[in-house]
């Protein structure tokens, strides 16, 4: 084997045998594979649904009131609470929400009832009942020794005389007597209001308050007595009318100041959009009023009899009948709690039907 160029040769190195190809080695056949199977479908899975978090109704705004929101003083042990501050609340406890029914406004003056019916007992009882009472008892005496004859026409002159001098005198207590009936109503309706605010006013807080605001009443007071008796001595379906229609004057000139307190009363009680169930809540009011009305003249009437043994025209027959008409008078003390009860959750009802009223507001407007 000759070196490469330029390379000596190594003359000691051993002859080397020539260089053949290597042969590649046997590879045999591979058995063919068998086809691979298709891929799986995908799993489908179904999208997670997540229930969207249930938020309580949040109650509407406060309304807005002129110089802020009404404060409420503290109880000197603690304890009063706060009226609702949403206007027509299910819970507000004197306003309806509009659109109540005959059953809900039924549950509310039973709840008005169970929270203030000794409030409204003494109130009226003391400030309506008693000047009712007293004018009857004036009322009787005054028309003593009237006696009607015409078989002697000196004394039935004088007893003509005697009889219109007594009427003039009862005239005066019963004008007296609507005066201290308004102040009756008047603090008979702050005390309703500050006890649903959790407020507890005393009855000489409440007559303080009623002795301020009578005059605002008194007027229209006289008005409607006046008017309610002509009407009923005429016929008691007209004096029964005139009873609805002026059933709201005594809050119109407590709440509402600068109204005409009969004017008012008759648009709230006339509304055409609530004229059913107005008539139908104070028709019931009424109803109950003329027959507990009716039991106190049957009582009467019996306890009249003893005095019907005497002399009619004497001393003793008028002051018999003047006492029993005194305890008549005593006896509507319940009467009068009742209508109050009754009537100023309804005003509160028909206010709220023409815009928004809370307790709240109410007691802001007693002043």
């Amino acid at each position: 084997m000759s070196m490469p160029p330029g390379v000596p040769e190594d003359p000691h190195a051993p002859p080397t045998a020539p260089m053949y190809p290597v042969q590649p080695q046997y590879q045999p056949p591979q058995p063919p594979q068998p086809p691979q199977a298709p891929p799986a479908p995908p799993q489908y899975s179904a999208p997670q649904y997540s229930a969207p978090q249930y938020e309580p109704p949040t109650a509407p705004a406060a309304p807005q009131y002129p110089g802020g929101a009404p404060e409420y003083p503290s109880a000197p042990g603690g304890g009063y609470a706060t009226p609702p501050v949403y206007p027509g609340a299910m819970g507000d406890p004197l306003v309806l929400p509009a659109g109540s029914s005959f059953s809900v406004w039924f549950a509310k003056v039973q709840e008005v009832a169970k929270r203030s019916w000794k409030s409204a007992l003494l109130v009226t009882g003391l400030g309506v009942a008693v000047p009712y009472g007293i004018s009857g008892l004036v009322g009787q005496l005054g028309s003593w020794g009237a006696s009607l004859s015409f078989f002697a026409i000196g004394d039935f002159f004088t007893s003509i005389g005697t009889l219109f001098l007594g009427w003039f005198l009862a005239l005066i207590v019963a004008v007296a007597a609507c005066f201290v009936a308004s102040a009756g109503w008047a603090g008979g309706t702050w005390a309703l209001v500050q006890e649903a605010a959790g407020q507890k006013p005393s009855m000489g807080q409440a007559f303080s308050y009623g002795f301020k605001r009578a005059m605002a009443l008194f007027p229209w007071a006289v008005v409607a007595a006046a008017t309610f008796t002509i009407l009923s001595c005429c016929l008691w379906i007209p004096g029964l009318y005139v009873a609805f229609a002026f059933s709201m004057f005594g809050f119109v000139g407590v709440f509402e100041r600068g109204q005409n307190p009969i004017a008012r009363s008759f648009s709230l009680t006339h509304n055409s959009a609530t004229f059913g169930a107005t008539a139908g809540r104070i028709g019931v009011l009424l109803a109950v009023g003329s027959a507990y009305y009716w039991i106190i003249r049957v009582i009467e009437i019996v306890l009249g009899l003893v005095g019907s043994a005497t002399t009619f025209g004497s001393f003793t027959y008028n002051l018999i009948h003047g006492v029993v008409s005194l305890v008549g008078g005593l006896l509507m003390a319940p009467l009068f709690a009742m209508l109050l009860i009754g009537l100023l959750p309804t005003y509160a009802e028909l206010r709220a039907r023409q815009q928004p009223l809370s307790t709240g507001q109410l007691h802001q407007e007693l002043g």
